[in-house]
């Protein structure tokens, strides 16, 4: 597989890995701002949801578009935390600002920087690891998310397996 579709591929496993993530997250600020103010909204919860997971998913890829251009060819271990949470924000702030929503930077900005920072840790501590076989289901985990960052930053790096 070439390096742009290795990229690509990266790019697309970080929007979707972003998806849930941000709908979760927006359930769970949505249900803590309901406990005090009652909200009044036409859409319904379900809709609201899938519509920011839809957010997730624009924001992971102009993340993962982001990280590419500015964290290109570095291991994935060099990578900052604190450079990816600036990428995530940036990322994350992109999607409000063009769609004329410009008031839910507030909230979008911080949710970027915390998968980011979340995503890259996840990655790093994978990379540490990566056994050769996932035997459990956080090893499943660990896996996709050094995956997705690995096509993203350096897609020209073959896997490496133990024997």
């Amino acid at each position: 597989m070439n390096v742009f579709l290795r990229k690509l591929r990266g790019v697309v496993a970080t929007g979707l890995i972003w998806c849930p993530v941000w709908a979760a997250l927006f359930a769970i600020m949505v249900t803590m701002i309901a406990i005090f103010l009652p909200i009044r909204a036409d859409v319904g919860p379900i809709r609201m949801i899938t519509t920011i997971g839809g957010v997730g998913f624009v924001s992971g890829g102009l993340f993962g578009i982001v990280l590419s251009v500015a964290e290109g060819g570095k291991a994935i271990r060099s990578l900052s935390l604190g450079r990816a949470a600036l990428w995530g924000i940036l990322g994350s702030a992109v999607f409000p600002l063009l769609t004329d929503r410009a008031d839910q930077v507030f909230w979008t900005c911080p949710f970027g920087a915390v998968v980011a920072m979340s995503l890259v840790a996840i990655a790093r501590k994978a990379a540490r690891r990566e056994p050769a076989h996932p035997m459990r289901l956080h090893d499943v985990f660990f896996a996709s998310a050094l995956m997705a960052i690995r096509d993203v930053v350096n897609p020209s790096r073959e896997l490496v397996t133990r024997a």
